[in-house]
């Protein structure tokens, strides 16, 4: 359900009540979707630059915002901000952040890189010619300084998480601790240990969280230990990206959304079609599979402007016309060099034509046979002469039932159907109010 709000004062009370100035407008949100505003901040950040948009434009720009925050609500509803996907992002957006971005290529002296580089790194005296040795130490180098790089983020991320599970509670089953072996010990100084199960499959809790580790079957208890603990240092990553507000980061509900999309609506159109589908489809679309008819050419534009009048312009292309051949491709190419104040090189289209070529070029270009010079024509920019180099003629695919292209569209126009719907269906049970007035005032 829409409602336009459109802020009309009763008879009688115009003068009484003046109208809202211009600064409370702007704070006013441009629509609510079930409650939740769609915010000026929401639409600049959606909309061109420097681009005025129509009142039809204006509205189609902000629907576009609506269905996002009708899909965003959905997931959010469907719990898709815990969806491993979803963690995942968080957790590399934020360690992005605040570990990986604070190391740089600089940080490291050429003598800590040296010093790497002898002991951990093999010599390159075993190249006796010199430009090999050379190769070699540069790629020591690069090597070298990648690895201490690595090592330094490694630090830092230990350093990251430890902090972060100093103020978690962390909570270990004790029927854990035999298989971990020494690595108890290790677990003991960061969980508290509780000797009551925590429930079927739980080894752990971080912060009221269950952690589980399933099928993980490894005779090595160190292995188990720091499976464990990647799982916590995830989980407390993903924790803090969410009391920063990161749920909110475009990546992330754009994943969040997209992960919904795929197990909700995208999920009941069939990876395979019968042959009669694909028959059907690509005979009721045949003219986006077929290759249509092309032609090759070269241009020479005399362009009619302050430079030239037009008698003058028509004048010099047919003295140019005139010392052009049939089949001589290079001296025409080189009088495109030398005279054409337009495209140059070698110019392909298709009947429909191509942006920037002038439809009338186009359709002489289509008139000419292979090697044929046409006669001086105008058109809007100017006077013109074509050289037609090469033609090519419309292809169908001749097995429309194994032809990847027609697979792949009757995939991408099943799964459009089923968003549309899956958008109509949310529209209808939702209430969504667009300020009118709001979204008239934006420039």
């Amino acid at each position: 359900m829409i409602w336009f709000l459109c802020f009309v004062l009763p008879p009688g009370c115009r003068q009484r009540n003046p109208p809202l100035r211009m600064s409370a407008l702007t704070e006013q949100p441009l629509a609510l979707v079930d409650g939740r505003p769609i915010s000026y901040v929401d639409y600049i950040s959606k909309t061109p630059k420097k681009v005025t948009l129509s009142k039809n434009e204006k509205l189609e720009a902000l629907d576009r915002l609506i269905e996002d925050e009708l899909l965003l609500q959905q997931a959010l509803a469907a719990d898709y901000e815990h969806h491993p996907k979803v963690k995942k992002v968080m957790v590399g957006l934020l360690l992005r952040e605040k570990v990986y971005n604070q190391v740089s290529n600089s940080d490291f002296s050429e003598e800590l890189i040296r010093e790497y580089r002898e002991e951990h790194l093999h010599h390159c005296d075993n190249y006796p010619i010199p430009d090999l040795r050379r190769e070699c130490e540069e790629r020591r180098r690069a090597l070298a300084l990648r690895k201490v790089k690595v090592e330094r983020l490694r630090d830092l991320h230990e350093e990251y998480v430890d902090d972060l599970s100093q103020t978690a509670e962390l909570l270990l089953t004790s029927t854990l601790l035999p298989l971990v072996g020494n690595g108890s010990d290790v677990l003991k100084m960061k969980f508290s240990v509780s000797d009551a199960p925590l429930g079927e499959g739980i080894v752990a809790s971080c912060n009221g969280v269950p952690i589980e580790i399933s099928g993980f079957d490894s005779p090595y208890p160190v292995l188990l230990t720091e499976a464990l603990w990647t799982l916590i240092s995830e989980e407390l990553v993903y924790q803090r990206a969410m009391e920063m507000g990161m749920l909110n980061y475009p990546k992330v509900v754009e994943v969040m959304v997209g992960t919904m999309l795929e197990q909700q609506v995208y999920n009941q159109v069939a990876n395979k079609f019968s042959e009669q589908e694909l028959e059907t489809y690509y005979k009721e679309n045949i003219e986006d599979f077929v290759i249509p008819e092309k032609v090759r050419f070269m241009h020479i534009l005399v362009r009619v402007g302050e430079v030239r009048s037009s008698h003058q312009a028509r004048l010099e292309a047919t003295r140019i016309q005139r010392r052009l051949q049939p089949n001589q491709r290079v001296l025409f190419a080189e009088t495109v060099a030398e005279h054409s104040e337009g495209h140059s090189g070698d110019i392909i289209v298709s009947p429909k034509g191509t942006p920037g070529i002038d439809k009338k070029v186009v359709k002489h270009a289509f008139v000419l046979n292979v090697g044929e010079v046409s006669q001086v024509f105008r058109s809007k920019q100017g006077y013109n002469v074509i050289y037609v180099v090469k033609r090519s003629k419309r292809q169908e695919p001749a097995h429309p039932t194994n032809n990847k292209a027609v697979i792949r569209e009757l995939k991408n126009a099943r799964r459009k159907a089923l968003y549309e719907a899956y958008l109509a269906t949310l529209r209808k049970r939702s209430t969504i109010q667009i300020n009118k007035r709001r979204l008239a005032i934006i420039e």
